[in-house]
């Protein structure tokens, strides 16, 4: 599979291989060697371009309604790996487990400004907008998160944990816990 996609001035470019497995009929699908990689352009990134490798399996079992992916990725200095597994396509419940060794979400988010004081006057201050929570109400999933280093507004931690609850309109983070600064 070959990707080249482009949405205004971000654009994703990259290729996708795998060996397919097919019995059709007993509707199981499986790709065994997952590879590939992706270049990915957007003048948002400090760097402007990254390259983010993908490697993995998926299985599909389509009479039981259920896909199940175990895959890896890097991105520069982070190890990730995730798995995931989707069943009920009508109404999808998702369930995933992802282990990242370190991320520094700050290398991707661009720099902050400096605020300098100004001799003109402050501009009226804007109403607050409300949250929109929407999304949520179709939310099913559960899952965990784990980050064994995160930087994050200069804030480090290790030993992030996340597990995730979402159904019937409710989310739910518990427990979701942190080392600070050893």
């Amino acid at each position: 599979i070959t990707v080249d996609a482009k949405q205004a001035e971000n654009a994703v470019k990259g290729t996708l291989s795998t060996p397919i497995a097919a019995d059709f009929e007993t509707q199981q699908f499986e790709l065994s060697r997952l590879a590939g990689e992706f270049d990915v352009a957007s003048p948002a990134l400090p760097m402007k371009k990254l390259k983010v490798p993908l490697a993995g399996t998926v299985r599909a079992d389509l009479k039981k309604q259920a896909v199940n992916a175990d895959l890896t990725s890097r991105l520069e200095e982070s190890n990730i790996k995730a798995k995931v597994g989707l069943t009920e396509f009508a109404a999808p419940f998702t369930r995933f487990d992802i282990a990242i060794d370190k991320l520094n979400v700050d290398r991707y988010l661009p720099p902050t400004e400096k605020v300098t004081a100004s001799a003109e006057p402050a501009s009226a201050p804007q109403a607050e907008q409300p949250i929109d929570f929407s999304p949520i109400k179709k939310l099913n999933l559960a899952g965990s998160l784990r980050i064994d280093e995160l930087i994050a507004s200069n804030v480090k931690t290790q030993n992030v944990r996340m597990d995730v609850k979402s159904s019937g309109g409710r989310l739910e983070v518990n427990p979701l816990s942190a080392d600070l600064y050893q």
